[in-house]
């Protein structure tokens, strides 16, 4: 159990996709063993501002509490994800909601077939679907959703550039210069 908070970062108590599978999806003995592992000093327990349900952290990641002001950066999820797990604790969290749209009927789908969420800071702020790379191809991105109410800055935007560029050089595809600019402005 400590190795599936570690995994995700940080659960909560309340049954949901962190938690599945044989044993660990039992109520009873999930909160026996969460309880025997925070009297143990395995994991800490914390809430979170208007949830009423506790969460764990393992005791070597409480680090990870600590809000220190940096720079802050772009990250970008695949849809499967360890964070994405539980879906129902991110939406509740961060309040974003988010679906693999993969197996769903084009038709139905909100977004796009491969969507990324995309996190700047502590806040997840959009989403994208990129074009498929081809070998030697610019990497491209179809379609760009910001979330509701962001409002962005010249850092936000410097840092999407970025993440983009280090996303592109892991795809190995070429990528446009300011690609924000060029494609997400529009």
């Amino acid at each position: 159990m400590k190795r599936r908070i570690r995994s995700v970062g940080a659960l909560w108590e309340k049954s949901g996709g962190g938690w599945l599978g044989h044993y660990i999806s039992d109520t009873c003995k999930r909160k026996t063993v969460l309880e025997m592992l925070y009297k143990k000093g395995e994991i800490q327990r914390f809430y979170v501002l208007g949830i009423n349900v506790p969460f764990y952290i393992a005791k070597e990641d409480e680090k990870f509490l600590e809000l220190k002001e940096k720079k802050k950066k772009v990250k970008f999820l695949a849809p499967l994800d360890n964070m994405l797990w539980d879906r129902n604790m991110i939406a509740k969290i961060f309040d974003f909601e988010y679906r693999w749209e993969v197996y769903t009927p084009v038709a139905k789908r909100k977004y796009g077939y491969y969507v990324l969420p995309v996190i700047y800071g502590n806040q997840f702020i959009a989403r994208f679907e990129a074009e498929k790379v081809i070998s030697n191809a610019p990497f491209k991105i179809r379609n760009w959703w910001w979330e509701p109410g962001i409002k962005t800055t010249n850092e936000m935007l410097d840092a999407i550039n970025i993440a983009i560029g280090e996303f592109a050089e892991y795809l190995e595809a070429p990528c446009l210069q300011n690609y924000f600019d060029t494609i997400i402005k529009k």
